[in-house]
């Protein structure tokens, strides 16, 4: 689950990477997908842990491989 999750996020990183031109500018892609992600995961699993909606597995995807 980890490394789908990984190889996810590495191909988000590498798509906004690509919106931003490609021009050399990894990091910046890579700063704006850390940033919006960790945003949305905090709103996300703020209101799904309060309601219990999700698998552990599916929590463990999300958080540490994505």
């Amino acid at each position: 689950m980890i490394g789908a999750g990984g190889a996810l996020g590495a191909f988000v990183r590498y798509a906004v990477f690509l919106v931003f031109g490609g021009n050399g500018k990894f990091f910046l892609a890579t700063l704006v997908v850390n940033i919006l992600g960790h945003a949305a995961f905090v709103v996300l699993f703020v209101i799904i842990d309060d309601r219990a909606l999700i698998l552990k597995s599916a929590k463990v995807f999300l958080r540490i491989g994505f």
